[in-house]
């Protein structure tokens, strides 16, 4: 008996009692095809029933799925886009957002924060990323205060040394005086402007300043180089 397969019409030559009756299902070697093969008829025609018949009609199968689908409104389509949008991790990213802007702002500006603030200096100096402050290879010495009264007016007497204890010709910046209370409040603060404007390598100054009306509650008294920028007078 020669049968053919459906899909590729491959011949094939089986013997007459191979296929019964009823039939019995065959695949094809050359390109893996099943189907349920009939006995040949009279008229010697092939007889065969295709299982792709069995197979539901995927249009129908596609629109019945589709039909049980919910459609939904346009309502809930914007409210689903709103609560995605509510979900997004907001406080996280402005966070960072602030982060990075106040970093950026920290490098920009460094020199001057450090002119508003001294102290934050140590902190640029700790990651690398040096401020120039006035003064800062200049050495204050030998620092003395006292209250004194001058004709009915009290006084606060300030005396003390600069030092220079580098190889360089180094600046000589405006001197300040803070008067501290004992909690640790700055109460005043006063300038002074020493006469020498440069000292020489290893060279050393006196200065001496007077403060009038002293807080009667100064216990302490601060003295550090000034970040303002000195007036046109001349040094040596």
């Amino acid at each position: 008996m020669r049968i053919a397969c459906p899909n590729c019409s491959a011949h094939f030559d089986v013997p007459d009692d191979a296929i019964p009756e009823e039939g019995r299902k065959l695949r094809c070697s050359q390109c893996q095809h099943k189907w349920h093969q009939l006995p040949i008829a009279e008229n010697n025609e092939l007889a065969f029933e295709d299982e792709t018949g069995e197979l539901p009609d995927p249009l129908e199968t596609e629109t019945e799925l589709t039909g049980n689908i919910p459609i939904p409104s346009s309502e809930e389509i914007i409210e689903t886009s709103r609560k995605r949008r509510l979900n997004l991790p907001w406080v996280p990213i402005t966070i960072f957002a602030v982060l990075v802007l106040a970093i950026s702002a920290g490098l920009n500006w460094r020199i001057e924060a450090v002119k508003q603030y001294p102290p934050i200096a140590i902190v640029y100096d700790a990651i690398g990323l040096h401020v120039p402050v006035k003064g800062e290879n200049l050495v204050l010495k030998n620092i003395g205060a006292w209250r004194n009264n001058e004709q009915f007016m009290e006084i606060l007497l300030v005396q003390g040394e600069i030092y220079n204890p580098t190889e360089m010709v180094q600046a000589v910046p405006i001197i300040q005086g803070t008067e501290i209370d004992a909690t640790g409040r700055e109460l005043q603060t006063e300038f002074f402007t020493p006469e020498a404007k440069t000292l020489l390598p290893d060279e050393t100054i006196k200065f001496e300043f007077q403060k009038p009306f002293p807080d009667e509650n100064t216990v302490k008294l601060l003295v550090t180089f000034s970040n303002q920028d000195r007036g046109g007078d001349s040094g040596y």
